[in-house]
């Protein structure tokens, strides 16, 4: 069997890009349970694993633990039936939440910048 009909380029792109993803949320595979990090692998769907200039969607990567905790709970309270934040948290526990702010929270964000400054407002 042979695979030489196969790109190659775009088949390391590919796979380049799912490790980019999974990388940082299996960073505290140790620390985490398989559900939290499950539940991280969902966000990371949309969110990715790192910051890119392509997406207007935030990376969770680094964020600050409160400010994570704080939004979610915001979007729990919302009434916005439609909107997907809205339903993603309503699907959480306080516990889940706070895990889950906790693995983005030790995840190292890409950019050297971020790395030395807390990111507290990423998601607004």
């Amino acid at each position: 069997m042979s695979f030489s009909h196969i790109k190659k380029a775009p088949l390391l792109s590919t796979l380049t890009i799912l490790m980019a993803i999974w990388m940082p949320l299996t960073a505290n595979a140790e620390e985490s349970s398989t559900h939290i990090r499950t539940l991280a692998s969902s966000c990371a769907t949309c969110h990715g694993g790192q910051p890119t200039n392509e997406t207007v969607i935030p990376s969770l990567a680094g964020l600050d633990e409160d400010y994570f905790i704080n939004k979610m709970k915001d979007y729990r309270s919302s009434d916005k039936e439609h909107d997907v934040m809205v339903q993603h948290a309503k699907g959480l526990t306080e516990t889940e939440i706070e895990q889950l702010a906790t693995l983005f929270a030790k995840q190292v964000r890409a950019c050297p910048y971020f790395r030395k400054h807390p990111i507290k407002k990423s998601l607004e």
